[in-house]
């Protein structure tokens, strides 16, 4: 595995240009800089026979990820720049202790630098990783087979590039009456957005983070609805904040409006995408079940969901998740 990512790593330092910045750190039971950005600038060649050299690193046999972050953090701070892209590379294929200080430094330092997150094999935590990186308005990304490295830190890299917008956000006011039932982030990675409770003047905030563009981004709301007549109704108000190169706080706004109807033929009339979004949100919430059931030992109950959810993908033609769920299912 180190070889792979000694080379996805050799990758970037190629394709850095000469505005870039880019600091490696590795990490074990400590925490050690392997190159700094000022090394990076002056012989890139120096920094790549150190990659090389990872493994005869003295930093120990565990693994205190915390650590590993926080010298990433500092040393990302040091060539920070409002008018660039900060981001943290995490990549992992095992457990960590103080899992809750990870995931506080991402939310800590969220407006500043995003978080993305990478796991190899099958021992890692998971939902630790993918709550980093939603914390922190970045990409979590499952690494089966490590030959996969250098390609995911490649589309990471032309990700980061592509970037349009900044810190987005997703700014919802209810109208009096409506409820949250849940809240998904839907593309281009779909997970549950935690603790999201209207405040008292019925307002919801949605975290997108960075947003590239070409690529759609989108959340997921499913509302309770009291009853009503017949008739068009405003069930929210809903802003898109977000920062440019250019300006930050940039908004645009829209209004949520559905039709009540007694019409059976009009209930079948849904907006194709938002039906696409629902369907691919069921199929991640089976997933997410048939995971529990793994890890609370009910194999059966795992396999049935998991049986149900590549159904699913199959029948919406998503090759690319069907075949992440029976790889899955074969473990």
């Amino acid at each position: 595995r180190l070889d792979y990512v000694s080379e996805a790593i050799k990758y970037l330092v190629d394709q850095l240009g000469p505005n870039d910045r880019a600091t490696v750190v590795a990490f074990a039971d400590k925490a050690a800089v392997v190159a700094t950005a000022d090394d990076l600038q002056r012989d890139k060649s120096k920094v790549k026979r150190a990659i090389d050299d990872i493994d005869q690193l003295e930093i120990g046999g565990g693994t205190q990820r915390a650590l590993g972050m926080e010298a990433a953090i500092a040393e990302i701070e040091k060539n920070y720049s409002p008018n660039r892209l900060n981001r943290l590379l995490l990549l992992t294929d095992g457990q960590t202790y103080e899992e809750r200080k990870c995931l506080d430094l991402a939310r800590k330092h969220r407006e500043r630098i995003s978080c993305s997150t990478l796991g190899v094999g099958i021992e890692f935590n998971e939902k630790l990783l993918m709550e980093i990186a939603e914390a922190s308005g970045a990409n979590y990304h499952f690494i089966a087979e490590p030959a996969t490295i250098p390609g995911i830190f490649s589309r990471e890299l032309e990700g980061l590039r592509n970037v349009a917008i900044t810190n987005a956000q997703i700014e919802v006011r209810l109208s009096a009456g409506m409820q949250v039932k849940e809240v998904f982030r839907a593309s281009p990675q779909i997970y549950p957005i935690k603790d999201a409770t209207p405040d008292a003047d019925r307002l919801l905030k949605i975290p997108l983070g960075d947003v590239e563009s070409s690529t759609p981004s989108s959340a997921l709301l499913v509302l309770v609805l009291p009853p009503r007549k017949p008739g068009r109704v405003r069930i929210a108000q809903a802003q898109l904040c977000y920062d440019t190169p250019e300006a930050r706080d940039q908004r645009d706004g829209a209004e949520a409006v559905v039709t009540y109807t007694l019409d059976r033929d009009a209930v079948g009339k849904a907006n194709g995408y938002v039906m696409n979004l629902v369907d691919q949100v069921s199929i991640a919430k089976i997933q997410m079940q048939a995971e529990a059931a793994v890890a609370s030992g009910n194999v059966d109950k795992a396999t049935r969901l998991l049986g149900n959810a590549i159904a699913g993908t199959q029948r919406l033609g998503n090759t690319k998740a069907t075949q992440a769920l029976v790889s899955l299912q074969n473990e």
